[in-house]
């Protein structure tokens, strides 16, 4: 279901005329991020945007950039703007 949506977001990126290719390169990052992640052990909390940013930065070792944090939020429909 987590690939789906980044699958989502990322078509929808792709198709946009003024496609933004730091959120597709940020996309790319948390993919990468969420094949780090053992999900048998871990659980992935979508609802909440602060875990998540924890979780991923963890993960990543360091802070999340701005564009991450952008699309982390759009992919889980966590944006107060969306």
């Amino acid at each position: 279901m987590i690939f789906q949506r980044i699958f989502i977001t990322e078509q929808r990126l792709k198709q946009e005329q003024d496609t933004n290719k730091q959120k597709l390169q940020a996309l790319d990052n948390i993919k990468g991020y969420l094949n780090q992640i053992d999900h048998s052990f871990e659980i992935v909390p979508m609802g909440d945007l602060s875990r998540l940013n924890s979780l991923f930065e963890d993960l990543k070792e360091a802070e999340l950039s701005e564009d991450e944090e952008l699309m982390l939020g759009e992919v889980f429909d966590l944006n107060q703007n969306n």
